[in-house]
C-alpha cells in the first residue's frame, strides 16, 4: 500500500487543481489513499470543511481530509471544535499555512487548535519555511510546549537546503518532516540523520503533476524495502488516524 500524505484539490491563487487530477495521478501510479486539503479552506478556515466532505464524498476512504485552519479567521477556534465533533471519524489531521494566514508560528492564537489536537489525538501539519512566519525552528518551539501532540513539517522548510530543518526533526521526538517538494536525494539525508520513522511521504499533488511518477520512483530506489514501508505507509497510518479505514 502506497499513501499520499499531502495532496490538494480545488483553486487558490495560481493553482488550479481539479481533482480529478489528482484521482488520475493516484490511478496512475498505485497510491492507494491520499490525505488532502480543499484550496478554499486556505483564506476560509474551517468554515471551508463541510463543503469539501461533500466534494470528495463519491471517493470513500480513499480521500482523508485535512481541517484547514486559519487563526485569522473571527471564530475559526470554535467552528474547528464543531467540525471535529461532528466529523472526527472524517478528519485526517489539522492543517495550516501560516504565511497565509498571516500569523506566525508560536503566536498565542494557535493555542486552541493545539489544544484540540491534542484532545482529539490529531497531528498539525504546517506548511515550513525559512523566515519569521513558518520556520521549523519556531515549529519546533511549539512542539516542545506541546509533547502531546504530533507536528509535521511540510516541506521541510520550502525553498532551503533542508539541513537546518532536519536538525530539528532528529532532536524532537514530536516533530516529523514529509518529502513534499524535497529532492529524493536530500530525503536520503534526512532519513539517514533522522530515522525512516520520522519522514512521511507527501507530494502537493496533482501540482507538478509532471514529474510525480518520475519522483515516486527515484525516492523508492534510494530506499531499503523498510523504509519504503514506514515511509509511504506504516508512518502515515500512525500521524493521520488512518488506522481504521486501511
Amino acid at each position: 500500500m502506497m499513501i499520499d500524505t499531502h495532496t490538494h484539490f480545488g483553486r487558490h491563487g495560481e493553482w488550479d487543481c481539479p481533482l480529478s487530477a489528482l484521482i488520475g495521478l493516484m490511478d496512475a501510479h498505485h497510491i492507494d489513499k491520499a490525505v488532502t486539503g480543499w484550496l478554499g479552506s486556505n483564506e476560509l478556515g474551517a468554515s471551508g470543511f463541510e463543503d469539501a466532505l461533500k466534494m470528495i464524498r463519491d471517493y470513500g476512504n480513499r480521500l482523508r481530509l485535512m481541517l484547514w485552519i486559519n487563526p485569522a479567521v473571527p471564530g475559526d477556534a470554535d467552528r474547528t471544535e464543531r467540525m471535529l465533533h461532528r466529523y472526527g471519524d472524517r478528519i485526517a489531521c489539522m492543517k495550516v499555512h501560516p504565511q497565509t494566514a498571516q500569523v506566525p508560528l508560536g503566536d498565542a492564537s494557535y493555542e486552541p487548535y493545539l489544544q484540540l489536537c491534542g484532545a482529539y489525538g490529531l497531528t498539525l501539519a504546517v506548511h515550513t519555511e525559512p523566515g519569521r512566519f513558518s520556520s521549523v525552528e519556531r515549529l519546533a518551539a511549539m512542539a516542545v510546549r506541546h509533547p502531546e501532540v504530533n507536528f509535521i513539517a511540510v516541506h521541510m522548510e520550502l525553498r532551503s537546503d533542508h539541513s537546518h530543518a532536519m536538525s530539528f526533526i532528529a532532536e524532537q521526538p514530536n516533530l516529523f518532516g514529509d518529502t513534499t517538494f524535497v529532492p529524493a536525494s536530500d530525503v536520503r539525508i534526512a532519513i539517514d540523520r533522522c530515522g525512516a520513522e520520522k519522514i512521511v511521504f507527501g507530494s502537493d499533488a496533482p501540482i507538478m503533476s509532471e514529474r510525480y511518477g518520475a519522483t515516486i520512483e527515484k525516492l523508492q530506489s534510494m530506499l531499503s524495502p523498510q523504509e519504503r514501508q514506514q515511509v509511504f505507509q506504516s508512518n502515515a497510518i500512525r500521524l493521520f488516524q488512518l488506522g481504521s479505514n486501511v
